[in-house]
């Protein structure tokens, strides 16, 4: 069967990446008349929110972290709902690369001091980026994957960034540096480029640990849903890429 993902002509994001500190957010947020509201234009796919870059689930998560300002609410619940008696197909969007809610602090990624790495736009500095060789972070969004593959409608599933960091040019947790050594031999990981083969064994593990994450995310939705689009949104930029 054809996925309605690929004949959509005009998909719409409901961009929004939300904190918590103001009890007012959500307060006035009304489900149905934003998506009629929409509807008075040529869209043919919405896509929808379950977790955003603060790494707020946006959903009745029994792993992740549900902001808070919902309550009882399950605002993904209202949107596919919604979507689907007006007949729209679902895409739903999920946010990789950044988490502030974690687990367990082996997800965040670390810089060549042991910094943590935090996104920065106009001098503030908000979400950290996680590892992708962090094992734990990697079950954790497959356990949330199948939260959400198991009980919403969906044609497609957004994955978005899944780059290295924009001020750094990689990672440098101890899981990294352990796998580098382990995989090519090298016992530190390279904080410059030297274009030697240490510096070309350093950009392969770099692709290689994304591909990993992104090819283990991509095999256990399409184990559950095969029909389902997975798309994964910013690949690209990072530093000597």
């Amino acid at each position: 069967m054809e996925n309605k993902y690929y004949k959509s002509k005009t998909k719409l994001l409901l961009d929004f990446h939300l904190p918590e500190w103001h009890k007012d957010i959500f307060s006035k947020f009304n489900t149905r008349d934003l998506i009629e509201k929409y509807q008075k234009y040529p869209i043919d796919l919405m896509l929808i929110y379950a977790k955003d870059h603060y790494g707020h689930s946006y959903y009745n998560t029994k792993v992740g972290h549900k902001h808070k300002n919902l309550g009882e609410r399950d605002l993904l619940r209202e949107f596919t709902d919604l979507a689907v008696e007006k007949g729209l197909p679902v895409g739903i969007y999920y946010t990789i690369n950044f988490q502030v809610n974690v687990a367990d602090e082996s997800f965040y990624a670390r810089g060549p001091e042991g910094n943590y790495i935090l996104h920065e736009i106009g001098g503030v500095r908000r979400w950290p980026y996680i590892c992708y060789n962090s094992k734990g972070y990697l079950d954790h969004c497959l356990a949330q994957l199948d939260e959400l593959v198991g009980n919403y409608p969906m044609d497609a599933i957004w994955l978005d960034m899944l780059n290295y960091p924009f001020y750094e040019i990689g990672c440098y947790c101890n899981s990294c540096r352990k796998a580098f050594k382990e995989q090519y031999g090298h016992d530190n990981l390279p904080k410059k480029p030297s274009w030697d083969k240490v510096w070309r064994d350093f950009l392969d593990f770099r692709y290689r640990s994304n591909y990993r994450f992104a090819k283990a995310l991509r095999d256990a939705i399409k184990k559950k849903k095969p029909n389902v689009a997975v798309i994964f949104n910013y690949h690209g930029a990072p530093n000597y890429n």
